[in-house]
């Protein structure tokens, strides 16, 4: 992931160590970030109306179409920051019946971030 401004690399990203975690680091202070931490700051960017599980439901759904499945909380999910948005990953039995394994789906940025924000320093939007 690179910083748009600058093109210096912003994060390191490595595999989820459970689930609702993100594993990742600032490359240039080495500080870890959280899904608990990414989300309030996109939380803040966004103001009152920001509704993370309302985006979340909304991109996972359309990841398997007609499928039913019960409403998705951040807890059900591990994520991480992408070029094309939030990518999710909904713990497997979590949502979906269990056939379904781990479904994926990716939460496009400008659904969660608003416009005039800029995050990209903050962990690599």
């Amino acid at each position: 992931m690179t910083n748009r401004r600058t093109g210096a690399a912003v994060i390191r990203v490595s595999t989820p160590a459970g689930p609702g975690s993100l594993t990742a680091a600032r490359a240039l202070s080495g500080a870890l970030i959280t899904q608990k931490s990414m989300l309030a700051e996109m939380q803040a960017a966004g103001g009152p109306h920001w509704n993370f599980e309302r985006e979340l439901n909304r991109a996972v759904g359309a990841a398997l179409p007609g499928e039913p499945y019960a409403t998705i909380t951040r807890q059900a999910i591990s994520s991480y920051p992408s070029k094309d948005g939030l990518r999710v990953a909904v713990d497997q039995c979590a949502a979906y019946a269990c056939a379904a394994g781990v479904v994926n789906a990716t939460i496009p940025w400008d659904r969660l971030i608003a416009p005039d924000a800029d995050m990209s320093n903050q962990w690599g939007h």
